[in-house]
């Protein structure tokens, strides 16, 4: 079990550094990188760090999803698809 929670904080922080990256904020996407490094302290307040960190990526998503079916729809273009993935990688 604590395999899958390690592999799934680093694909949280992988999902969520790729997003500041593209959104042009580098020292973001680093600070995202460098997060996971948490887990080599072993220690109950990193491991509720690490928990911290992934609410606010999740977070971060959920606003992202709204932002973009707001813009598809003042588009008039299908905003399904994007909600449904957007929203996937929110709850992952």
């Amino acid at each position: 079990m604590r395999v899958v929670s390690i592999v799934l904080n680093l694909l949280c922080a992988v999902l969520i550094s790729a997003h500041f990256l593209r959104g042009g904020h580098l020292a973001a996407a680093i600070f995202c990188l460098l997060v996971p490094l948490l887990f080599f302290r072993r220690q109950k307040s990193s491991l509720r760090g690490m928990q911290c960190f992934a609410l606010g990526a999740a977070t971060v998503w959920v606003h992202t999803v709204f932002q973009l079916v707001a813009a598809r729809m003042a588009l008039g273009e299908a905003w399904y698809s994007a909600a449904l993935i957007l929203g996937g990688v929110a709850m992952a």
